[in-house]
């Protein structure tokens, strides 16, 4: 199993960089299948609502110019450290 820190936005998500969109119970369970695609960089989980359990694999982070759209139904997750 791979590792990775990561850090965590609320209320938060980045758009334009999904490359694979799965289902998951958990931040957690989202953050480990962000660690298991090397192209993963970050994951939008949508914590409630419709669609909650959303898991959004992005091959981007917001320190490369890409910015956070304001939503409180999701938590943004960006690795720190693989």
């Amino acid at each position: 199993m791979k590792h990775a820190i990561f850090k965590r936005k609320t209320g938060q998500y980045l758009p334009d960089s999904v490359i694979t969109t799965k289902y998951a119970e958990s931040e957690l369970e989202c953050s480990m299948h962000c660690t298991s695609v090397d192209a993963c960089l970050s994951v939008n989980y949508k914590a409630s609502g419709v669609d909650q359990g959303l898991c959004q694999l992005n091959n981007s982070t917001t320190s490369e110019n890409f910015g956070l759209v304001s939503d409180d139904k999701f938590v943004h997750l960006s690795i720190v450290k693989r």
